[in-house]
């Protein structure tokens, strides 16, 4: 069946299982926009992370600030971009005016 504008399913190996994501509920939005997010910002930066945890101080009080400072980088973002992000993604919203970015890193 074809994937609403509203609903998406999450694929593309996000651990997720296909569930489906409604766009519009925004706790869905936001847990599974982080979850993307802190994919991506690990991804990213998975030698500096490495660097920083082999580093003799690093204890778990610092594992957890880490974390925690990964995690609010996804506060700078409103919930209407998370969608947009969320709907790129998994293809809903293609086609129907939405404006998608096409900067790839």
């Amino acid at each position: 069946s074809p994937t609403s504008p509203s609903t998406a399913s999450m694929q593309e190996g996000d651990g997720d299982g296909g569930e489906e994501l409604d766009l519009h509920n925004d706790a869905q939005v936001e847990a599974a926009f982080q979850k993307y997010y802190l994919r991506k910002v690990t991804a990213e930066y998975a030698d500096d992370i490495d660097t920083l945890r082999s580093a003799d101080d690093f204890t778990d009080a610092s594992l957890l600030v880490l974390v925690n400072a990964l995690q609010q980088g996804s506060s700078i973002f409103s919930l209407q971009e998370k969608r947009q992000v969320l709907a790129g993604r998994t293809g809903a919203g293609r086609g129907r005016g939405a404006n998608h970015s096409t900067n790839k890193t």
